[in-house]
Protein backbone atom coordinates (compact mmCIF):
# COMPACT_ATOMS: atom_id res chain seq x y z
CA UNK A 1 0.00 0.00 0.00
CA UNK A 2 1.32 3.41 -0.72
CA UNK A 3 1.18 6.23 1.03
CA UNK A 4 1.42 9.55 -0.03
CA UNK A 5 2.99 12.12 1.76
CA UNK A 6 2.09 15.55 1.71
CA UNK A 7 4.64 17.92 -0.62
CA UNK A 8 6.18 20.62 1.87
CA UNK A 9 6.87 23.37 0.38
CA UNK A 10 7.31 26.95 1.31
CA UNK A 11 4.75 28.96 1.36
CA UNK A 12 5.79 32.81 0.82
CA UNK A 13 4.23 35.45 0.65
CA UNK A 14 4.74 39.69 0.99
CA UNK A 15 2.74 41.79 3.56
CA UNK A 16 3.23 45.31 3.80
CA UNK A 17 3.26 46.09 8.17
CA UNK A 18 3.02 48.87 10.14
CA UNK A 19 6.46 50.96 11.18
CA UNK A 20 6.54 49.49 14.32
CA UNK A 21 6.11 46.02 13.83
CA UNK A 22 9.13 46.44 11.32
CA UNK A 23 11.08 48.48 13.51
CA UNK A 24 10.64 45.98 16.29
CA UNK A 25 11.57 42.79 14.25
CA UNK A 26 14.12 44.46 12.64
CA UNK A 27 15.82 45.52 16.06
CA UNK A 28 15.07 41.63 17.11
CA UNK A 29 16.81 40.63 13.75
CA UNK A 30 19.67 42.93 14.51
CA UNK A 31 19.97 41.14 18.07
CA UNK A 32 19.54 37.68 17.26
CA UNK A 33 22.57 38.49 14.36
CA UNK A 34 24.75 39.71 17.28
CA UNK A 35 24.03 37.12 20.05
CA UNK A 36 24.64 34.25 17.32
CA UNK A 37 27.98 36.25 15.73
CA UNK A 38 26.46 36.00 12.30
CA UNK A 39 27.65 39.51 10.27
CA UNK A 40 24.88 41.37 8.63
CA UNK A 41 24.95 44.61 6.55
CA UNK A 42 21.79 46.10 7.25
CA UNK A 43 22.48 48.16 9.88
CA UNK A 44 21.95 51.33 8.16
CA UNK A 45 18.39 50.84 8.07
CA UNK A 46 18.76 52.19 11.53
CA UNK A 47 18.88 55.84 10.79
CA UNK A 48 15.98 56.05 8.57
CA UNK A 49 14.16 54.13 10.92
CA UNK A 50 14.48 56.74 13.23
CA UNK A 51 13.61 59.95 11.16
CA UNK A 52 10.13 61.14 10.17
CA UNK A 53 10.73 59.78 6.03
CA UNK A 54 7.68 58.34 4.90
CA UNK A 55 8.30 55.00 4.64
CA UNK A 56 6.74 51.83 3.42
CA UNK A 57 7.77 48.34 4.81
CA UNK A 58 6.77 45.08 3.50
CA UNK A 59 7.37 41.69 4.94
CA UNK A 60 8.35 38.44 3.44
CA UNK A 61 6.59 36.04 5.04
CA UNK A 62 7.23 32.21 5.21
CA UNK A 63 4.95 29.94 6.96
CA UNK A 64 3.51 32.35 9.25
CA UNK A 65 6.59 34.29 10.03
CA UNK A 66 8.62 37.02 9.06
CA UNK A 67 11.55 35.98 7.86
CA UNK A 68 12.90 39.46 6.07
CA UNK A 69 11.59 42.81 5.63
CA UNK A 70 12.51 45.80 3.08
CA UNK A 71 12.19 49.33 3.50
CA UNK A 72 10.97 51.34 0.73
CA UNK A 73 10.59 55.18 0.10
CA UNK A 74 7.90 55.72 -1.82
CA UNK A 75 8.16 58.49 -4.42
CA UNK A 76 5.60 59.94 -6.32
CA UNK A 77 5.69 59.26 -10.04
CA UNK A 78 9.11 57.35 -9.84
CA UNK A 79 9.77 53.94 -8.81
CA UNK A 80 10.01 53.36 -5.01
CA UNK A 81 13.34 53.43 -3.18
CA UNK A 82 14.55 50.23 -2.02
CA UNK A 83 16.97 51.46 1.23
CA UNK A 84 17.39 48.03 2.27
CA UNK A 85 16.67 44.27 3.55
CA UNK A 86 16.69 42.76 7.32
CA UNK A 87 16.64 39.38 7.87
CA UNK A 88 16.53 36.77 10.03
CA UNK A 89 20.59 35.36 10.53
CA UNK A 90 18.91 31.36 9.95
CA UNK A 91 17.55 32.63 6.82
CA UNK A 92 19.62 35.01 4.73
CA UNK A 93 17.98 33.67 1.48
CA UNK A 94 15.39 35.55 3.08
CA UNK A 95 16.28 38.56 0.72
CA UNK A 96 16.59 37.00 -2.23
CA UNK A 97 12.52 35.53 -1.45
CA UNK A 98 11.46 38.85 -0.49
CA UNK A 99 13.30 40.40 -4.25
CA UNK A 100 11.54 38.11 -6.42
CA UNK A 101 8.20 38.47 -4.39
CA UNK A 102 8.22 42.13 -4.98
CA UNK A 103 8.86 42.00 -8.80
CA UNK A 104 6.41 39.07 -9.06
CA UNK A 105 4.10 41.74 -7.70
CA UNK A 106 5.21 44.31 -10.31
CA UNK A 107 6.58 46.81 -7.28
CA UNK A 108 8.71 49.09 -9.23
CA UNK A 109 11.85 49.77 -7.10
CA UNK A 110 15.10 51.53 -8.15
CA UNK A 111 17.78 51.29 -5.29
CA UNK A 112 19.73 53.32 -3.06
CA UNK A 113 23.55 53.63 -4.07
CA UNK A 114 24.66 52.71 -0.01
CA UNK A 115 21.79 49.36 -0.86
CA UNK A 116 24.12 46.38 1.11
CA UNK A 117 26.03 45.23 -1.47
CA UNK A 118 24.66 41.49 -1.03
CA UNK A 119 21.08 42.88 -1.78
CA UNK A 120 22.00 45.32 -4.83
CA UNK A 121 23.90 42.32 -6.67
CA UNK A 122 20.66 40.17 -6.05
CA UNK A 123 18.43 43.08 -7.29
CA UNK A 124 20.54 43.73 -10.47
CA UNK A 125 20.46 40.15 -11.05
CA UNK A 126 16.80 39.92 -10.61
CA UNK A 127 16.25 42.97 -12.48
CA UNK A 128 18.19 42.25 -15.75
CA UNK A 129 17.60 38.10 -16.30
CA UNK A 130 14.20 37.49 -14.72
CA UNK A 131 11.71 39.54 -15.85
Amino acid sequence: MFHILPLLTSAWNLASIDRTIATTTIFLFHDLHEVTHVSHDFSLLFEPLCTNVELTFLAGIDNNKIRAIAVLQERHSQPNLLLGIASHPNHLKASSNIIDLMFTNSISLTFEKSLQPRVKCEFMYRNKFIK
